[in-house]
C-alpha cells in the first residue's frame, strides 16, 4: 500500500498488517518487543545481491560491481568483517575516522 500523502507515514493506516518498516519512530525495546507481525521473512542464500554502477570520472558507464569485498567501506577490515554488511538480518555497525588530506593524495 503507498501512503498518499507524507502526514500519513506517521500512522499506520498506510502499513500492511503483514509488513514491517523499515524505520521506526518508536523505542528499539517496544519495536523488538511487538508481536503483531507473525509473517516470517527468509532470504534464501542469506546474502543481498547488491550491485553499484561504476563511472569514470569522465561520466562514460564502465559496468556494475558487487558491494562485496568492500567496495563501500572506507575502514578496511578482513573481507568477512565488511561483506557482513550484506548478510539479511544481521546487525552491522562500522565507524571510521580519516583525514581529509589523506584521502586527496591517496588517489
Amino acid at each position: 500500500m503507498i501512503c498518499g500523502n507524507l502526514s500519513e507515514l506517521d500512522g499506520l493506516a498506510c502499513r500492511p498488517s503483514d509488513i514491517p518498516w523499515l524505520y521506526y519512530h518508536q523505542n528499539a525495546d517496544t519495536v523488538l518487543a511487538d508481536e503483531s507481525i507473525t509473517t516470517i521473512y527468509e532470504f534464501p542464500n542469506s546474502v543481498l545481491p547488491l550491485l553499484a554502477a561504476v563511472f569514470h570520472p569522465s561520466g562514460k558507464f564502465l559496468g556494475y560491481r558487487r558491494l562485496t569485498g568492500g567496495l563501500l567501506q572506507l575502514c578496511k577490515n578482513s573481507d568477512t568483517f565488511m561483506d557482513a554488511a550484506y548478510v539479511f538480518g544481521t546487525t552491522y555497525e562500522q565507524s571510521v575516522s580519516v583525514v581529509l588530506f589523506v584521502m586527496f593524495y591517496l588517489h
